[in-house]
Formats: C-alpha cells, structure tokens, sequence
C-alpha cells in the first residue's frame, strides 16, 4: 500500500529495519506488527506524529489478526534503548555485526521472535553485500 514518504519516515525507516535485524522479527503482516509493539515500548521519541502513527496502527492490526505475537514482543522488549533515540550514529550501526547491535540494543543474542521468520510478498531473497551488517562477532 503507497504511503507519503516524508523525511520523518525516511529516517525512521532506517533505524526501523535495523530493528528487524536485532530483533529477528519477520518483515511479513504480523512480523511488521511485532516490530511496532516493540519499537511502541522502547519509545518513539523523535520519529515524529506520522512515524508513530504507523507504528500503532499497525500494532493495532496485528493484534486484530495475532494478538499473542505482538502483546509478546511488546512484553519481551522491556525497557531498553531504541535506535530511534539516536545515540548511535547510523553509520556506526551499520558497520556492527548482528551481536553487536543486539548487545547495544540488549536483545538477546539468539533474538526475540519465537516464530520462524517470514518475510513480506515483494523482499529481495538475497541481499546485496554492500552495506549488510556483518553476522561474525
């Protein structure tokens, strides 16, 4: 669906999927709104009205479709840091491996998401090497 890509979100977007990462939640419906419930409890300072908005919505939709997955990741989160408060410069977050920012964000190392990852309809099945975070500690 074709939202308006305002600077707000283009930024919060990076920091957005970093979070994936950390968390391994999936990119699919309900891994979007196990991310939200996440990134809900951690904080959304500084991403903006329009960012936040996405964020509860799609909370919301997930918890009409899977209530469990997303009341659990919003549990599971706790009360650390959030990438969006930005204390860490993104380009120092993209040079971290996996256990790095797991560490920074305290996740887990094994991460979050009790479910098998899935990954939304249109998502590239390889990713190009530039810019990956490395997964070597």
């Amino acid at each position: 669906m074709p939202i308006p890509n305002p600077e707000s979100r283009r930024r919060g977007i990076r920091f957005h999927d970093l979070h994936h990462v950390a968390t391994g939640y999936g990119t699919d419906f309900v891994g979007e709104a196990e991310i939200s419930a996440w990134e809900l409890r951690r904080g959304l300072r500084r991403v903006g009205l329009f960012v936040g908005a996405i964020v509860l919505s799609a909370v919301l939709m997930g918890l009409l479709v899977a209530p469990r997955r997303p009341w659990r990741a919003y549990r599971a989160s706790g009360s650390g840091p959030s990438l969006f408060h930005g204390t860490i410069p993104y380009e120092t977050l993209l040079g971290m491996s996996v256990a790095e920012l797991r560490a920074a964000l305290g996740v887990p190392p094994e991460g979050l998401s009790r479910e098998p990852r899935r990954l939304h309809a249109r998502a590239p099945r390889s990713a190009p090497d530039a810019g990956q975070l490395r997964t070597d500690a």
